[in-house]
């Protein structure tokens, strides 16, 4: 197959540029308004044609899928920066494309459903859980009828919601918590926060023990916050190490666990890990992910940590990030709960707990909440 998308005044501007350079054989497969510069006059159009040689070059800037059309290879024949970034644009249409059509069953979309569509993937929910949740709002309709925008939302709202509550009711309240998590996921800035809240607001006693000896000034940073908020810190590089600190702990409300960021993968890790969740002192595993990684990143370090018995996800760094909803993907995709969100460097106010509304409200805005109280 042969795709290649046309920015054009009209369509039928489109038509003739299709028919010259892809053939009379060539089909349209999706068509949208752009704003470019405040010109929202502009038509974006994705079209295709079959080739007979998919490994064919052409200096127009035509190109060519190899395998089943979504992927596999692609080449091109200039600018390969440029075009790449033009195919990951035409990969999405498609990708849309093809998941709309399937919600729908080959019927018709309306624009609001497309409009929904859209609204959950650009604030990042995958393209999945995107058809999932506009399929089952529009199975919550006895009368099967199509939706407006806003009932859509608000019945998207309610799903949200309950997934979130659903999983939340399976997180366990240990006293004892490893934050465990990919590298620069913000665990230490995250774990400090916790403790100056935990100490100083809620009066709580709390100890710190670290297991990161090596990142190069781990143990420093924590031992600084540990140092202002008056809380003691220990340092751990073994097993025997986590139990005696655990033990010289005995008499505090609450143990914060910091671990380095490696992964599961790493055996000296995994065995650590695995000893603090499944020892004597019952260990919770909190997940820290920042919410600037990808999709694909998110979901394999979800699934490489989640081996690890990790029963709650904190993210991280969501004043930084342009889209949060993969968040959804992990509560509903694996039933963690996200407990808290962290939203900048100043300890501690820069973390929130959540809770089913406040979650929704992250997700999809506070009018679908609205519209469901």
């Amino acid at each position: 197959m042969q795709v290649k998308r046309y920015i054009v005044p009209t369509i039928n501007k489109a038509m003739e540029k299709i028919k010259k350079e892809l053939g009379p054989d060539a089909v349209v497969l999706s068509t949208r308004r752009i704003d470019d510069e405040g010109n929202k006059s502009l038509l974006e159009v994705i079209a295709a044609r079959d080739s007979a040689d998919a490994g064919e070059r052409r200096s127009s800037g035509l190109f060519s899928l190899t395998g089943d059309g979504m992927g596999g290879e692609f080449r091109y024949g200039r600018d390969d920066d440029f075009l790449a970034s033009e195919l990951a644009d035409i990969r999405d249409s498609l990708k849309t494309l093809f998941d709309i059509i399937g919600v729908k069953k080959s019927r018709n979309i309306s624009p609001d459903m497309e409009r929904v569509y859209r609204r959950l993937i650009a604030s990042g929910v995958s393209s999945r859980q995107a058809a999932r949740l506009i399929t089952e709002a529009r199975s919550r309709v006895a009368s099967g009828g199509e939706l407006s925008y806003a009932d859509l939302m608000s019945h998207i709202g309610t799903i949200v919601k309950e997934r979130y509550e659903a999983a939340y009711r399976k997180a366990a309240d240990t006293r004892i918590t490893a934050f465990v998590g990919p590298t620069g996921a913000g665990k230490t800035t995250t774990l400090a926060k916790l403790a100056a809240r935990f100490s100083v607001e809620k009066k709580k006693t709390v100890g710190i023990i670290t297991t990161d000896t090596y990142r190069i000034g781990a143990t420093e940073q924590l031992k600084i916050y540990a140092n202002i908020m008056d809380v003691p810190l220990k340092i751990a590089t073994t097993m025997r190490d986590v139990s005696l600190s655990v033990a010289a702990f005995s008499d505090k409300d609450l143990i914060l666990i910091d671990t380095p960021g490696r992964s599961p993968a790493d055996t000296r890790f995994s065995q650590l890990l695995h000893a603090m969740v499944s020892g004597e002192h019952h260990v919770g595993a909190c997940l820290v992910l920042s919410t600037t990684s990808d999709y694909e990143n998110t979901t394999h370090a979800v699934r490489r940590f989640s081996t690890g018995g990790c029963g709650s996800v904190i993210f991280t760094k969501i004043d930084e990030a342009a889209r949060i909803g993969q968040m959804y993907d992990v509560v509903d995709g694996w039933e963690l709960p996200v407990t808290y969100v962290a939203n900048g460097q100043d300890v501690p106010q820069d973390i929130d707990a959540l809770d089913g509304e406040k979650f929704t409200e992250l997700i999809v805005g506070r009018r679908a909440i609205s519209a469901n109280n």
